[in-house]
């Protein structure tokens, strides 16, 4: 029986205390409610950051892929306006030669052979003067796509950038 007893004494002791609430207790309560809703919020703000972080981290890396793809191109484009500009130099300096010393020679078959070889020299030489400036062009043009598509890379890092230090403000609450 006194075990009963102490039972009904510890329910009707707890029914009175959450009866005797007073307004002072739902006041706190309503703060309670009111933080965790502004921590929700925050958290739910953070989250949609962090999936913006992502998106951006895979945009950067796809970038970085096609700046690497545009300057490849660069770099092989200008090897070829090199290569082009080099055989100009040493054709026009073959033709230059063939000709000072294509008046000693006193066989006909040979001087026929040398019009021949001086004739091809002058041709190769009038191809690359007109394939230089186009390779310039075509150069010129894959450093300006290089250029575009390094902004866009550098766009790419300042929205980064910027979503860092939100969620370091985000950190500092």
């Amino acid at each position: 029986m006194p075990r009963r007893l102490i039972r009904w004494s510890i329910i009707v002791f707890a029914s009175r205390v959450l009866l005797a609430q007073t307004p002072g207790d739902d006041s706190l309560a309503q703060a309670m409610l009111a933080e965790i809703r502004q921590l929700r919020s925050d958290l739910q703000t953070a989250a949609a950051t962090i999936q913006r972080v992502n998106i951006v981290m895979f945009r950067i890396e796809t970038q970085a892929g096609v700046v690497e793809h545009a300057t490849q191109r660069v770099d092989q484009i200008r090897m070829q306006c090199n290569q082009a500009q080099a055989n100009q130099k040493m054709f026009a300096n073959q033709v230059e030669q063939a000709e000072a010393n294509g008046h000693s020679l006193e066989d006909a078959v040979m001087e026929q052979s040398f019009g021949r070889n001086l004739a091809n020299l002058k041709s190769a030489l009038a191809e690359l003067a007109v394939e230089i400036p186009r390779c310039q062009a075509e150069q010129a043009e894959a450093e300006n796509q290089l250029r575009n598509e390094q902004n866009r890379m550098n766009d790419l890092q300042d929205q980064l950038e910027k979503l860092d230090k939100a969620l370091s403000a985000y950190a500092a609450k």
